[in-house]
């Protein structure tokens, strides 16, 4: 028979009561004025009132305020944290939104929020360090964080949670201008697309100084030969970057056992999320690679940080030619979708996770891509 508990919503029955149910079910009626029916998996009272509890709180989540409510800083943490995995995230959200206030709304955060909410941190990381410094031996004592590091734990779950709120349309958020920099910071500006008349240039340039290297005694000019083998990987590494539009961490993990220069193939691991691509190389990339000396295994290239390519390209490049990698990716994201017409198409090419990051990349200025000329379209290969 159903039944009903004092100071509880809803109708509990027992098993075998509603639908042949084998454990105790609960029917009742939802904030928004919707019924739903619950078969808890407990045969006690206690364990299905549990359960019931912890279904209301998630469906609480899940469901934010209204469009164009006013929302508080810990309302929109609240359900911002029912989407993060990580428990360390949600501690960093429960400590920004203690430090700012839990009753601000989140329209009123400005500057002077990050900024305090940062003031404040500091503080308490020193007296917290202060208090560890007569308790226990100096060396297991931290420095409290710099500026910079402070400002960055701050400021960024706030954000999180800022953007997230306006995510949901509670449209009277857009007065904080959440999805505009807050005030004190510079907007985020896209590099514009690298050119392929310079990148072509720059190529020409690298040829010419590699062409300069040749030793002046056979067998006894090791520096020359140092040199020349490093500007054939920076020749090879700007041409695959501006054909493939890979991201640069991925091309300085490439390895030689993932390359096939016979059939002009190779296989790269991609991130965001990681994942393997299979694809071919054009003539010029593969003539590019066989410059190099030939191995079975280890990486292609010699650099381990994207700032030490970045000072070989600057070392040898025209006054006037600014090259990145990231300027070439957008370069190939551009190309393809006027090749081609479709985003998707240029999504896969570059290994985008998410098509929305392919058209913001995407701008007119670039021009035809006359060193991706052999290149072909490559396919996602299974997980290795």
């Amino acid at each position: 028979m159903p039944y009903k508990i004092a100071g509880q919503p809803g109708t509990w029955y027992e098993p075998g009561t509603r639908k042949g149910n084998a454990t105790i079910a609960w029917r009742g009626q939802l904030p928004d004025g919707k019924w739903t029916e619950i078969v808890t998996p407990a045969g006690h009272q206690s364990a299905a009132q549990a359960h019931v509890r912890r279904f209301l709180e998630d469906w609480h989540r899940h469901r934010p305020p209204a469009a164009g409510a006013a929302v508080t800083l810990e309302t929109a943490a609240y359900h911002y944290k029912a989407t993060l995995r990580s428990d360390d995230a949600r501690d960093k959200v429960d400590e920004v939104v203690r430090l700012v206030g839990t009753r601000t709304p989140v329209a009123a955060i400005n500057q002077s929020h990050l900024t305090g909410a940062a003031r404040t941190f500091r503080e308490e990381r020193t007296r917290a360090n202060a208090e560890a410094l007569r308790a226990t031996p100096p060396r297991q004592t931290y420095p409290p964080p710099s500026a910079e590091t402070v400002n960055r734990n701050i400021t960024t779950p706030l954000r999180a949670i800022v953007r997230f709120a306006a995510a949901q349309e509670w449209r009277t958020l857009i007065e904080l201008k959440a999805e505009k920099p807050l005030a004190g910071e510079m907007p985020r500006q896209m590099p514009p697309a690298a050119d392929d008349a310079d990148v072509t240039r720059l190529l020409a340039t690298i040829e010419d100084a590699i062409a300069q290297c040749r030793p002046t005694a056979k067998g006894r000019d090791k520096a020359s030969r140092q040199k020349a083998a490093s500007l054939r990987a920076l020749h090879a590494l700007v041409l695959l970057v501006h054909e493939r539009g890979y991201r640069i961490s991925e091309w300085l993990r490439w390895e030689w056992s993932t390359v096939a220069l016979g059939q002009a193939k190779a296989t790269i691991l991609l991130s965001k999320p990681d994942r393997w691509a299979e694809f071919e190389m054009s003539p010029q990339a593969v003539a590019a690679l066989s410059a190099l000396p030939a191995r079975d295994q280890g990486k292609v290239f010699p650099w381990i940080f994207r700032s030490a390519v970045y000072g070989a390209v600057d070392a040898v490049a025209p006054a006037d030619i600014h090259w990145r990698p990231h300027a070439s990716r957008r370069a190939v994201v551009t190309a393809v979708i006027r090749e081609t017409g479709d985003p998707v198409a240029a999504r896969d090419y570059v290994g985008h996770a998410n098509i929305k990051t392919t058209l913001r990349y995407s701008r007119p200025e670039a021009t035809s891509p006359q060193v991706r000329a052999g290149g072909r379209r490559g396919k996602f290969g299974p997980n290795h």
